[in-house]
């Protein structure tokens, strides 16, 4: 939301750098000749009005800072919370993506170790490797938990000043 009203702010004031002069002046002489003012009090009035409203604005942008302050301040934990997981959570998922990636290798190399203990094929099955398919199974429902989680934390970051806390039901 910040980035489009700051790219429409650029195109306005592009806008009015390239072609406010000629419009400010056109409208003086216009309005000047209709009410009998000559084109300069009408700037200076056009002047004053434009100061008018930009220290109206200064003071509800004021009024915004501090409401997006205080929102800031209600909700702490939730915000913690989040910034840790979005902080936290790549790491976790790129751990279980490496342990993912490399499941063969490392079932295959306990199989030897086994074999090199003396184990044969039949025992092997018995005892089991390690990692076995319901940890393969496990890492992959993880990643997709924490992707979810990271989602949500986002969103509810992103979700600012105003904080959708139903957004938090999905970290859970």
């Amino acid at each position: 939301m910040r980035n489009l009203a700051d790219s429409a702010a650029r195109e306005a004031a592009q806008l009015s750098a390239n072609f406010g002069r000629l419009a400010e002046i056109l409208q003086a002489v216009r309005l000047g000749e209709a009410t009998g003012m000559s084109a300069a009090e009408v700037l200076r009035g056009r002047v004053a009005d434009l100061n008018s409203q930009r220290v109206g604005m200064m003071k509800h942008i004021a009024e915004l800072d501090l409401y997006v302050k205080a929102q800031h301040e209600r909700f702490p934990a939730e915000i913690s919370r989040c910034s840790a997981l979005l902080i936290s959570g790549p790491q976790k998922i790129e751990s279980l993506r490496i342990k993912l990636k490399t499941y063969q290798r490392d079932r295959a190399a306990m199989v030897e170790r086994l074999r090199a203990a003396g184990l044969d094929d039949e025992a092997i099955d018995r005892a089991g490797v390690t990692p076995g398919p319901s940890d393969r199974a496990e890492w992959i429902a993880q990643i997709e938990r924490e992707e979810r989680r990271l989602a949500c934390a986002k969103e509810f970051i992103g979700s600012a000043p105003l904080f959708d806390l139903s957004l938090l039901q999905g970290i859970v």
